[in-house]
């Protein structure tokens, strides 16, 4: 609070503290123009990133779309990082971090890998974990003693609602489920028939689950306590609290209704604290903020919905309505959500499929983004691909397709796992290009960042359309029928993997072939319009996990810029 008697000597040192709050590189300092000899000079920022966990949307994410951030994405080894139920080593960890911080510019940080070892270990904490945390706060401590200039983001993530898969509770996932939604209609409403049933739920439960599971979430509420004390210490430059899978009634939103009243009381949190719902792409969306911020750009999204009262949805795994999420994700990476279309960087089209979706509601939605598209050569825009039953015939993409769109029409693409995975990539993709475009990079760095760029946009059709809505429900079938869980593959994890890569690579032939191979296409991008001509499109795939849950891709463009105007 400034005093009146020093108000005027308190805002000059307010107004220089603010000057040197951000890293210069990282978030303040003007950016060269566009082709300047200091442009092409320019530092590159180096973000040192302790992962979620070692899954594709994790980590690659960020390191494919590094180039648009103007920045280098720094990575644990893979051998100190988890591997599905086994955690990371976290005292190799740590000495890695202390390793990296001092020629940092940035970290993004999963309190979650440093407290558990990973997402999976955090649903299944060790009676050591309050101990660990402990230890995890005093090396952020250290950290930012000897780097006073590190501007350390921290993310922690709020746990979902279902239990874990433990072998010893799996079969009381359902029961548990019913629990923790009666549990917060109970605490809301104060309904006596919803505590009645609350009670002879609980009571159908094996007391030391009951005890694991609300001391579960004590223990998230104390952690993200914790953390918010060290923003208000500066230790941290910013904190997002993550919600993983849950609905709109359950103990999660108990959590994080609380956390998001304590925040509202403190008013100078506003913008360094923040409640999102979603985990696996919350590393992507902090660093599509910090480019956000070192852009200087005020940059505006509008969305669109593909079918009339879309955005008051609720798609399974999701507290909130599509609309409340979309307004989530814009406000994480720094945008704002424009009141009309023609004052809009970025057009975000979400379509929500339902088994009401009928082919021809698909062409008409299609017809609409494509007239989109058409009108507005001048923004970015973006598809959020959702399904309420994770059917490829819900999908929008096959509709697009069929009415000839060029799929690198669009800035970005995303329809994989929950809408709030889907919405957060789809935003923090097409915002880092709006951001690019205040401060374009110089144009001999254009082919690679519009490569980068591309790339991702291709990878992200053959993972979450080709991948998830086709191929991985053929396999897991397939695995079904051999008696094989697809969560759990095991002994056959490389067979599988192998099998799966090769189905993708035909797919990808089949895309290019059908879809890319073709005409030269305009594109927007932040070197204004440009001509691509598409010359052939190669991926690597694999599973990364024992599971075909998730599959990593690496996709290769072979691209020529025909227009450099």
């Amino acid at each position: 609070m400034i005093r009146r008697t020093f108000a005027y000597a308190t805002l000059i040192l307010l107004l220089a503290c603010l000057a040197l709050y951000w890293n210069p590189q990282v978030l303040s300092t003007p950016l060269p123009a566009s082709g300047s000899k200091a442009a092409a000079e320019k530092k590159q920022i180096k973000i040192v990133v302790i992962p979620l966990d070692s899954r594709p949307p994790c980590g690659q994410f960020l390191v494919q779309l590094a180039p648009l951030a103007g920045c280098k994405i720094i990575l644990p080894p893979k051998s100190i990082l988890d591997a599905y139920q086994r955690p990371a080593d976290i005292a190799a960890l740590r000495a890695w971090l202390l390793g990296e911080a001092p020629t940092a510019d940035a970290a993004i940080i999963s309190i979650d890998m440093l407290e558990h070892g990973g997402l999976w270990a955090s649903r299944n904490p060790r009676p050591d974990s309050r101990e660990a945390f402990s230890r995890a706060v005093d090396l952020l401590r250290q950290i930012h003693a000897a780097n006073p200039r590190l501007k350390i983001h921290v993310f922690s993530i709020i746990p979902r609602q279902i239990i874990a898969d433990n072998p010893a509770y799996i079969g009381f996932q359902p029961a548990m489920l019913q629990y923790s939604t009666l549990w917060d209609l109970a605490a809301t409403f104060e309904n006596p028939a919803d505590i009645t049933r609350l009670n002879k739920t609980a009571q159908n439960l094996p007391p030391e689950l009951l005890t694991f599971y609300d001391a579960l979430f004590a223990s998230s509420l104390k952690t993200n306590r914790a953390l918010i004390r060290l923003v208000e210490e500066n230790v941290l430059a910013s904190l997002i609290i993550g919600q993983d899978d849950s609905g709109p009634y359950g103990i999660p939103n108990i959590i994080k209704d609380r956390l998001e009243q304590e925040i509202a009381n403190k008013p100078y949190l506003a913008h360094k604290v923040f409640i999102t719902h979603g985990a696996d792409e919350v590393a992507l969306a902090i660093m599509s903020r910090i480019a956000v911020r070192a852009s200087g750009a005020r940059i505006r999204i509008f969305p669109y919905y593909s079918e009339p009262g879309a955005a008051y949805r609720i798609l399974p795994f999701m507290p909130v309505t599509l609309g409340a999420a979309v307004r989530d994700k814009v406000r994480l990476v720094g945008a704002e959500l424009a009141s009309n279309p023609k004052d809009a960087d970025i057009l975000l089209f979400v379509h929500a499929g339902t088994s009401q979706t009928s082919r021809l509601s698909l062409e008409n939605a299609a017809s609409r983004l494509r007239s989109l598209v058409e009108k507005n050569k001048n923004k970015y825009v973006a598809l959020v691909d959702l399904t309420e039953d994770f059917y490829a015939h819900e999908t929008l993409l096959p509709a697009l397709l069929r009415q000839g769109f060029h799929p690198f029409q669009l800035a970005a693409y995303a329809g994989w796992n929950t809408a709030g995975n889907s919405i957060g990539t789809a935003v923090a993709h097409s915002a880092l290009l709006a951001a690019l475009s205040a401060r374009p990079a110089p144009d001999s760095e254009a082919p690679g960042i519009l490569k980068a760029s591309l790339e991702f946009l291709a990878a992200r059709y053959l993972d979450d359309w080709n991948y998830l809505k086709e191929i991985q429900p053929e396999v897991d079938g397939q695995l079904r029928s051999l008696g094989i869980q697809p969560n759990n593959i095991g002994y056959w994890h490389e067979k599988t993997s192998r099998l799966i890569a090769r189905t993708i690579e035909d797919r990808a032939h089949s895309f290019f072939t059908l879809y890319l191979a073709e005409d030269p296409v305009s594109i927007w991008t932040p070197w204004k319009t440009k001509e691509i001509l598409v010359k052939s499109l190669s991926v690597k795939a694999a599973l990364p996990w024992p599971r075909t849950f998730e599959a990593e891709l690496k996709t290769h463009l072979n691209i020529e810029v025909i227009d450099q105007n």
